[in-house]
């Protein structure tokens, strides 16, 4: 490998449950330290985080060649180990695994108390230079550790934005997101009432469509330029409902859609052939059919081999 030149390792930052940061959620290359333990604005020059920079200054990165991230993008480049804190863009916080629903993909113990602690973070933690935050679980608005970062985070005029399952929602956390996030990801997996809670176990589909509903409504009210996306994670056993999820988004609520996938479900497709070439097929003709093509985030469904 030439190039494996990787912007997260300067400008963004992942800190998990632990405290342990990380600058990628795949928890790649490594760790670069603890949020526990240093100041974030000390951590991100560390060592390790130095050392991994010039790995990936000298073509020697070695998470960067399975890398389903950066595939496809040009960024600028840097040509420094050592940078200032200022440049950092990108917050991402995992604050527990725990959870209302189960889904059958998930890897996360969605039973876990475990949080992240608010009150170290914060000592540690100086949100400055970002303009992007994401809060991630289990469930962020079932974790209350999450809860306070975004009212806490918010008060400071930073804009949150987040993944629900979006079975807990009430009007005033409505108002909250609408006011202070760029976008919400809402994870309806599937285009039919009966996949959906096949897939997300514990979830109500009438539920997560009524709230998705409230939260359009409020984001009209406020006049706000909230986007409320839909991501569905394509597992086997939900393949085929990927062309009617591209037909109804807008029905739903979504002003787009994005996907992901499991591991595993590239190995489906190889082993059901005519499945794959059928979907293909199905998948063209909904997004030819789709006056709105700019909704369509189909980067997943492209390294899936579907479009």
């Amino acid at each position: 490998m030439k190039n494996t030149y990787c912007p997260f390792l300067w400008h963004e930052v992942f800190i998990n449950e632990q405290g342990n940061v990380y600058n990628c959620c795949h928890y790649k290359p490594g760790k670069i330290g603890n949020i526990y333990q240093n100041s974030l604005e000390n951590i991100v020059n560390s060592p390790k985080a130095q050392e991994f920079r010039k790995q990936s200054l000298k073509g020697k990165l070695s998470c960067y060649q399975n890398c389903n991230l950066l595939a496809g993008n040009s960024y600028k480049l840097n040509d420094t180990a050592l940078v200032d804190y200022n440049k950092f863009s990108r917050l991402k916080i995992l604050f527990g695994e725990g959870c209302n629903i189960s889904c059958v993909m998930c890897w996360q113990n969605h039973n876990s108390k475990k949080e992240l602690n608010m009150q170290k973070l914060l000592n540690n933690l100086d949100l400055t230079p970002f303009d992007q935050i994401d809060l991630q679980g289990g469930e962020p608005l079932f974790l209350k550790s999450a809860r306070e970062f975004f009212q806490y985070s918010s008060r400071l005029n930073k804009k949150v934005s987040f993944v629900t399952n979006g079975t807990i929602m009430n009007r005033e956390w409505a108002e909250l997101v609408a006011q202070n996030s760029f976008f919400i990801n809402v994870s309806l997996n599937a285009s039919t009432q009966e996949m959906h809670e096949k897939i997300n176990r514990g979830s109500k589909w009438h539920i997560v469509l009524r709230n998705i509903q409230l939260l359009k409504q409020v984001r009209d009210e406020l006049k706000t330029k909230l986007e409320i996306a839909g991501h569905m994670t394509i597992v086997w056993q939900n393949v085929k409902d990927i062309p009617g999820f591209i037909t109804k988004y807008k029905e739903f609520g979504f002003d787009r859609i994005n996907f992901g996938f499991d591991p595993r479900v590239p190995v489906y497709l190889h082993l059901n052939p005519k499945l794959k070439k059928q979907l293909r097929v199905e998948i063209a003709r909904e997004v030819e059919n789709q006056t709105y093509k700019k909704g369509l985030d189909l980067a997943r469904l492209e390294k899936l081999g579907l479009v």
